[in-house]
């Protein structure tokens, strides 16, 4: 049985959202991009799996098996999706998983935990507690940042976990403070190529969409 990865999908799309010295999030989106990472690592350690319907909104994740990752937040997610009382679509457990309590957080005292960043604790506007997560060892964010620059930039088929990685950081918009607006450019077909098959990252695109025209609509 395969090792687990130095990090998982989640993970490493938080240290790509984050600003390296100031430990603020650079994405809109990045929630999105979390939630979307967390699925991806349940249907790759196949502890769910996909069903194909008809159409895009027709595809189902289904149970497949139980048992729990030694991880505190996937497992939570896994006794979701478990204990779901109907099957749903990618873009509807996306959407789900995004209303989580505290998943930024969560996410970001793992990494603690672990040395890869510090906590430093604030106020925004000296009234809202707000905790900011800068890089204390940089070696894990360099090598994720040069594996998806490769990913991006060369044309060698890639594995799954870097494919679904680049794809959902694109449709988040976690790519471009890594790579820059000129890379995201010049290798727009490319990332589109990446994107194409990775289903996870066209839900969590839909469910963006989707959240967007609601606070549009709640705003006017």
């Amino acid at each position: 049985m395969p090792s687990a990865p130095e990090l998982r999908m989640h993970e490493e799309l938080l240290l790509m959202a984050l600003d390296d010295e100031k430990g603020s999030i650079r994405a809109t989106n990045f929630k999105y991009a979390l939630c979307a990472g967390l699925l991806a690592e349940l249907v790759l350690e196949e502890r769910v799996t996909l069903e194909r319907g008809s159409k895009p909104s027709k595809d189902r994740i289904i149970p497949a098996n139980p048992k729990l990752l030694s991880d505190p937040l996937l497992d939570e997610m896994l006794r979701k999706v478990h204990g779901s009382k109907k099957p749903r679509s990618p873009k509807e457990w996306v959407s789900k998983l995004s209303g989580v309590s505290a998943l930024r957080k969560r996410v970001g005292t793992g990494l603690v935990r672990r040395g890869v960043l510090r906590e430093r604790n604030a106020r925004v506007l000296l009234l809202f507690p707000w905790t900011y997560y800068p890089l204390l060892d940089p070696a894990p964010k360099r090598r994720l940042v040069e594996r998806i620059r490769a990913a991006v930039v060369g044309d060698d088929e890639l594995d799954e976990r870097t494919a679904i990685v680049v794809a959902v950081a694109s449709v988040t918009g976690v790519l471009k403070p890594v790579l820059g607006k000129q890379v995201l450019k010049d290798r727009k077909v490319r990332i589109e190529q990446i994107a194409e098959d990775q289903y996870i990252a066209a839900a969590t695109k839909k469910a963006v969409q989707e959240a967007a025209a609601a606070a549009a609509a709640a705003g006017g």
